[in-house]
């Protein structure tokens, strides 16, 4: 768990009983000054300092193991998490990606000029990114613009007209990369037959 207000990082067992904490000068790391987001991955504990703006790496027991982004790339990163091989970063107003292997970073979403403090960003399954905003009170859903103008595919399976009126209609839904899209609902379709809207 970060201690944003004691600058470190506490450590607890599965009761909720603190075990050890760390986050003081070291080596070469200079200490926390206001830790922020944190996530694991392979072993390895990444710490972003809102303070900073740096991602700093560890091993479980609390040693410095290194630094994955120099102080100064982020203007006051919160949440991070882990998403394949990349972190979701939510720094201030924008969402970016930082790569595990190499420490590179890609924006991914901005909120442009719009009052906003990004705390926390996810991925859902669809691609798209949910974030949450304390300044505007919002959770928004945030896709890439060629999703939105590149459209999706739709493709129909099979048509059922043995129980007619009732008629049942199975398809499948894609992205331009052709991964399924889920979540969507009766609302999301338009149905016609002879250019006029199916009724129930």
């Amino acid at each position: 768990v970060t201690d944003f207000g004691n600058a470190r990082v506490v450590v607890f067992d599965k009761d909720g009983n603190p075990l050890y904490d760390f986050g003081k000068k070291q080596g070469t790391f200079p200490g926390f000054k206001a830790p922020g987001g944190i996530a694991i991955f392979s072993d390895v504990v990444y710490v972003a300092d809102a303070f900073t703006g740096a991602i700093y790496s560890f091993d479980r027991a609390g040693n410095y193991t290194g630094i994955l982004v120099p102080e100064g790339s982020f203007e006051r990163p919160e949440a991070i998490k882990v998403s394949g091989d990349y972190l979701i970063v939510s720094d201030q107003s924008r969402v970016c990606t930082v790569s595990l292997a190499t420490g590179r970073i890609f924006e991914n979403a901005k909120t442009g000029g719009a009052p906003s403090r990004l705390l926390c960003a996810v991925p859902d399954a669809n691609g798209n990114l949910l974030v949450s905003n304390f300044k505007s009170n919002e959770i928004v859903v945030m896709s890439e613009m060629s999703e939105l103008v590149g459209g999706l595919f739709v493709q129909i399976e099979r048509v059922y007209a043995d129980n007619f009126p009732e008629v049942v209609v199975e398809l499948k839904v894609e992205n331009r990369f052709r991964q399924p899209v889920v979540g969507l609902k009766e609302e999301n379709f338009y149905l016609t037959e002879n250019s006029r809207p199916v009724l129930d």
